[in-house]
């Protein structure tokens, strides 16, 4: 499938998701950006139907170059990105108490020796802390989040 056509069926889609559900579109939404298929998809698609989103990462710090990637990505999606740091926001006194409590925990396994037992998996956690930093950064500015799933 050329590259158009798949962006087409992408913008048809999103399209159809936002005239059937119209209150998950408000100026200003806030894109969960992981920087994979999913969410690049997303974000050119809401590109061509001209609605400007700001893409909002979640760096778990385990990766050196993934900022530079995700900066990159956005540069060529012509959308702006803001890369939450969840260390920054465990330490941050503005972080809401009960999300600030839940991070640390998540951060400790994911940290742990236990994360790395390949019988355990750590894909839950991580997830959740990336929707915990989401959640708390969208307290403050974004009257909606997309997720691309």
């Amino acid at each position: 499938m050329n590259r158009t056509l798949a962006l087409d069926r992408v913008v048809g889609a999103a399209e159809a998701a936002l005239a059937r559900f119209p209150a998950a579109w408000t100026p200003g939404a806030t894109l969960a950006f992981s920087g994979g298929k999913d969410s690049i998809a997303l974000a050119s698609a809401m590109a061509a139907m001209g609605r400007s989103v700001r893409l909002r990462a979640v760096d778990m710090g385990y990766a050196r170059d993934w900022r530079d990637r995700i900066e990159r990505l956005a540069t060529a999606l012509g959308q702006p990105v803001e890369i939450l740091v969840v260390a920054d926001l465990v330490r941050d006194d503005l972080t809401e108490p009960g999300i600030k409590r839940d991070l640390a925990v998540r951060r400790a396994f994911l940290d742990s020796d236990g994360a790395s037992d390949p019988a355990v998996t750590p894909c839950t956690n991580c997830y959740n802390c990336k929707i915990l930093s989401l959640v708390d950064a969208a307290r403050h500015d974004a009257p909606t989040i997309l997720f691309a799933h």
